[in-house]
């Protein structure tokens, strides 16, 4: 006892160590209470038939269901025999830095708001999409507007709250120090839960980690986030990711990107997100097969954005949805994107109003229509100091 004692004092420190003791003196005054309230025998749960052994997994919380798992090989078995869904799991290992031209009191703001947390590393795990909806209100009620964030706030904003608020919250989270406790909890992950979207958060130097990158849990990763302020991302980095994770959904890139970078390696991926995206022409845009394109600090004018509507219009880019341009602060006016194409006012009798994505709803009550040969429409708008360019499904008609 006194050698755990030590151990947990120089690992955790002292204030860690006297909120253990605390909680453990609680959990046994509170199991005491629990034998004179109720002296009977308790429920062996592992000898309940499957379907009603099942029942009681699901009304369990995720790390309940972990817990049972540890206390033996039998209870093992059928915890993954009941194949318990999870409608998302992020894990964090990264550091997250400030991009954009924010005045300086937001950027004083963004570095409090992170308080102790250097680098987060962090599981979380949510049951369904409705606890997901409820974490993004409660964390724009907390953070304010979000808005001007290229990404879904929960991957940002979420790295502010320690995980007593994050539990606080209602969301199951679990903090990990070392690699090995992280593949760790991977392992079980992989094993119990049938994981519907997966969410990677990680710094650069992750990459060329064999023995943690070649896990199979990330044979389904659906978000990829690669942080690192100070690396560039070259062509064999890119050709090692799309090696050990498949990039079929979100690939979001907060690293430069190399002087010699081919940007054919982005080329079919489904959601490209680039935070320094200077070095990227209108020219690689154009060769892409992208659904969506994210940009955030970029050189495009708007004799760009002309070129790329007209390719657009010529029947190319046949999955194409959505060009958005961060930071683009000559959106308006753009009557030089606009040069030699035939546009049109919307018509809202017959047209929506908002044109909803995955991550935020664009108004374009006021803006311009461009119609293609074919009927499909798209539209050019701004918000937020960012240019939008997006089409709408065949759905939508002239």
């Amino acid at each position: 006892m006194l050698a755990e004692l030590l151990l947990l004092m120089v690992y955790v420190g002292v204030g860690q160590l006297i909120f253990y003791l605390i909680r453990r003196a609680c959990w046994k005054a509170y199991c005491f209470i629990r034998r004179q309230i109720f002296p009977g025998n308790p429920l062996e749960i592992l000898q309940l038939p499957h379907r009603a052994f099942r029942e009681v997994v699901l009304q369990m919380n995720l790390l309940e269901v972990l817990a049972l798992s540890f206390t033996s090989k039998k209870s093992l078995l059928k915890v993954q025999q009941v194949e318990r869904k999870l409608y998302r799991l992020m894990i964090q290992n990264c550091q997250l830095y400030y991009h954009g031209r924010r005045s300086l009191f937001e950027k004083i703001n963004f570095f409090l708001r992170m308080r102790c947390v250097h680098k987060p590393r962090k599981i979380i795990a949510l049951d369904s999409e409705h606890n997901l909806k409820q974490y993004l209100k409660r964390l724009e009620r907390q953070t304010g507007d979000t808005s001007h964030w290229m990404i879904n706030p929960i991957s940002v904003w979420e790295l502010f709250f320690s995980i007593f608020e994050l539990q606080s919250f209602g969301i199951e989270c679990i903090q990990y120090r070392k690699k090995y406790q992280l593949i760790a909890t991977m392992d079980y992950f992989f094993k119990l839960f049938s994981i519907q979207q997966l969410h990677l958060h990680f710094d650069y130097d992750l990459i060329s980690d064999e023995s943690f990158a070649d896990h199979p849990l990330f044979r389904e990763c659906h978000y990829l986030e690669i942080h690192g302020k100070n690396n560039a991302l070259s062509n064999q980095d890119m050709i090692t990711l799309n090696h050990r994770f498949p990039l079929k959904s979100v690939f979001h890139a907060w690293c430069e990107l190399a002087d010699d970078f081919d940007y054919q390696l982005l080329r079919n991926i489904p959601r490209l997100k680039v935070v320094y995206g200077e070095k990227i022409t209108i020219q690689d845009l154009m060769n892409m097969e992208c659904e969506e394109i994210h940009l955030w600090l970029n050189k495009l004018t708007l004799r760009d954005i002309n070129m790329f509507i007209r390719h657009w219009l010529a029947g190319n880019l046949p999955n194409f949805r959505i060009l958005q341009l961060h930071a683009f602060e000559s959106a308006l006016p753009w009557g030089e994107a606009l040069n030699g194409i035939n546009d049109k006012v919307r018509n809202l009798t017959r047209q929506p109003r908002i044109y909803k994505s995955d991550q935020y709803d664009l108004d374009c009550t006021k803006r311009v229509d461009v119609v293609r040969d074919d009927g499909r429409i798209s539209t050019l708008c701004s918000m937020d100091f960012s240019l939008y360019f997006v089409v709408w499904n065949e759905d939508v008609q002239n």
